[in-house]
């Protein structure tokens, strides 16, 4: 048996637990950032409840009276189809010249379209999310991208819920903010 002979188990042995301290690091890293998204997800699932809570989930805008007394039955319907059909219908109001004069007709149109494309934007983010995870992470990433496909007729549940709600609350004649979205389109000058 020669020298290298001798140093070569001890190179393969120091090789291999060099591969699992690596290994080790990167479950680790896994684990914290893991533990991080959770604590966001918590911190944000936590707001989203006390908004419940507080029945904030559509501000009134109006001062006085939370429905608007310049509305037909005509425009509350299709205020409440924008969100229901929020692609076709809330086109067919923004293209239509009679729709564009009436103003109710015209906020939810686009608030409606708004919601639908935020909504939207949100499911692809997380859905690349859960790819790049389990590209990145092989079995961390696995277990995170079932846990969000388990979770996915959840939130797209929750989306149509939204859209009806919103939905309603437009039939019954009123103006409101949806967080975030009516500011974001105020903000561009599109309400």
């Amino acid at each position: 048996m020669s020298l290298d002979d001798k140093k070569r188990p001890e190179i393969e042995i120091k090789v291999d637990s060099e591969i699992e301290k690596e290994k080790n690091t990167e479950l680790l890293q896994a684990l914290a950032e893991a533990k991080r998204v959770t604590e966001i997800t918590r911190s944000q699932v936590d707001e989203a409840m006390t908004t419940l809570q507080r029945r904030e989930l559509a501000q009134d805008l109006t001062t006085d009276s939370s429905i608007d007394m310049n509305i037909n039955r005509d425009d509350r319907l299709i205020a409440l189809l924008c969100y229901v059909f929020p692609f076709i219908m809330s086109t067919i109001v923004l293209i239509s010249k009679s729709s564009q004069s009436r103003s109710f007709q015209k906020y939810h149109a686009v608030q409606g379209l708004g919601l639908a494309l935020g909504l939207g934007l949100l499911g692809t983010a997380v859905a690349m999310f859960a790819s790049l995870i389990t590209i990145g992470l092989p079995f961390i990433g696995f277990i995170i991208g079932i846990l969000l496909f388990c979770l996915s007729p959840i939130g797209f549940a929750m989306g149509a819920l939204a859209h009806l709600y919103y939905g309603f609350q437009a039939y019954n004649g009123k103006r409101f903010a949806i967080p975030i979205i009516t500011s974001f389109l105020r903000n561009q000058g599109w309400l």
